[in-house]
């Protein structure tokens, strides 16, 4: 299959300089921080505090 998608061009090449793999990783860092502060902070504060209730349904 990956045959067939590199032979219509359609499969974006991810070599090391690709732009689109380097956007991919930005994104993933910022997914990454995201979650990590969320985690950080929901452990840091009062677990009654509402910006906390969505993230707290979920780690249940």
């Amino acid at each position: 299959m990956l045959k067939t998608l590199d032979h219509y061009n359609i499969a974006p090449k991810l070599t090391p300089d690709s732009p689109l793999r380097t956007w991919a990783l930005y994104i993933l860092l910022l997914v990454h921080v995201v979650i990590t502060s969320n985690v950080s902070a929901y452990l840091a504060f009062d677990n009654s505090e509402p910006q906390f209730s969505v993230l707290r349904t979920i780690m249940k």
